[in-house]
């Protein structure tokens, strides 16, 4: 992703006839830098997508949940970031990480 944003800028910025410090040590054109480099996270994407279904299944099951005790979580919350001791929960997320997942 960094040398996609780098090589992407340094292209904007109107530096495509001088070699980027990326293109020095690989190289390659910058040009050819950044179609490399967004075909790989395509393919990336594509992996994540086809290895990651049932582990999606499972975050999105998990961070929609709701138990009873949420709220009593929630009204401790202020008290626990001074303390460190936060409440008990049910599960493999805390209900603010599952609001922040949402």
């Amino acid at each position: 992703m960094l040398i996609a944003l780098g090589a992407g800028w340094w292209l904007v910025a109107g530096r495509e006839g001088q070699p980027s410090v990326a293109a020095r040590l690989t190289g390659f054109a910058d040009t050819s830098l950044y179609r490399y480099a967004g075909w790989g996270l395509a393919a990336l994407a594509v992996t994540a997508v086809t290895l990651g279904v049932r582990a999606t299944r499972a975050f999105v099951r998990e961070s929609l949940r709701y138990d009873r005790g949420d709220l009593r979580w929630f009204t401790r919350w202020p008290g626990a970031l001074v303390t460190g001791r936060f409440a008990r929960h049910e599960g493999h997320f805390d209900p603010g990480q599952r609001v922040a997942n949402c």
